[in-house]
């Protein structure tokens, strides 16, 4: 059974399609983007949150799931275990075969 996306998620991933209009630059970016379109307008609070948690800054998050190029290992093992395994390391390296309004499928806890 098909699990219902929020109207409220589906809008977020409608922005992050405007600010990068190309698609994904890799499955870690899109799988990133839906993690964050579910915080439903506290995404900036998160990605303050997750940027002082691992180090780097929000425009930095920004620019990863925008196609601002890939994180460093370190901070995609952070990213990992942040997400629960949801955006996995290996994925930034992985191109996406879907776009941006496709949901990626759930994982069990890397």
């Amino acid at each position: 059974m098909a699990r219902l996306v929020h109207p409220r998620t589906l809008a977020a991933m409608g922005e992050v399609a405007v600010l990068a209009p190309g698609g994904p630059p890799s499955e870690g970016a899109r799988r990133f983007a839906w993690w964050f379109a579910g915080f439903w307008g506290a995404q900036h609070l998160v990605a303050a949150a997750i940027a002082g948690e691992i180090g780097v800054s929000v425009e930095t998050l920004h620019n990863l799931v925008c196609g601002g190029g890939t994180p460093s290992h370190r901070v995609a093992e952070e990213i990992a275990l942040l997400t629960s395994g949801q955006v996995r390391s290996a994925d930034w390296a992985r191109v996406s075969f879907h776009g941006w309004m496709t949901r990626p499928p759930a994982r069990d806890r890397a």
